[in-house]
């Protein structure tokens, strides 16, 4: 997310539910606003994905803070964040995602010209290979998305 500043930052926390408190978790790599973050049981492995979003720090030809296609998994039994080495095929900033058996489908969101977009892509977690698959009928901006079981 942004500080007051507006500025990306690297910061997590996560909230205690049994002691009903904030806590800090180990701080991402790279520093950046508006990923869309999801977690994943995959094989018995429970972890999150933190994918895309925008840096702050640099501006796209219209002034609007870069995409960045980054991926990063944050792996709790480690207390640790891990930069996965196939990044987003393009970048994507305040997507929405859904995750659904081994998948993550990464929705919508702003493109690399800040532009609303209503791309679709597919991650395969397992096997660490993005597709391409039909595009929305119409863009989504900051959009919700929710699998059913």
């Amino acid at each position: 997310g942004m500080n007051s500043f507006a500025e990306s930052q690297r910061h997590v926390e996560r909230f205690n539910s049994i002691n009903c408190r904030w806590e800090a978790v180990p701080p991402m790599w790279h520093a950046r606003a508006g990923p869309c973050i999801m977690a994943v049981v995959m094989s018995g492995r429970r972890f999150l994905l933190a994918c895309g979003g925008h840096e702050s720090n640099r501006l796209n030809p219209h002034g609007f803070g870069a995409g960045v296609t980054l991926v990063e998994r944050y792996l709790p039994g480690n207390r640790s964040w891990e930069v996965l080495p196939t990044p987003m095929p393009c970048p994507r900033s305040m997507a929405s995602a859904v995750v659904r058996g081994d998948h993550v489908y990464v929705m919508g969101g702003t493109n690399e010209e800040a532009m609303f977009c209503s791309m679709v892509v597919r991650y395969n977690c397992a096997l660490d290979v993005w597709d391409s698959l039909p595009p929305m009928e119409s863009c989504r901006f900051k959009g919700a998305a929710a699998g059913l079981p």
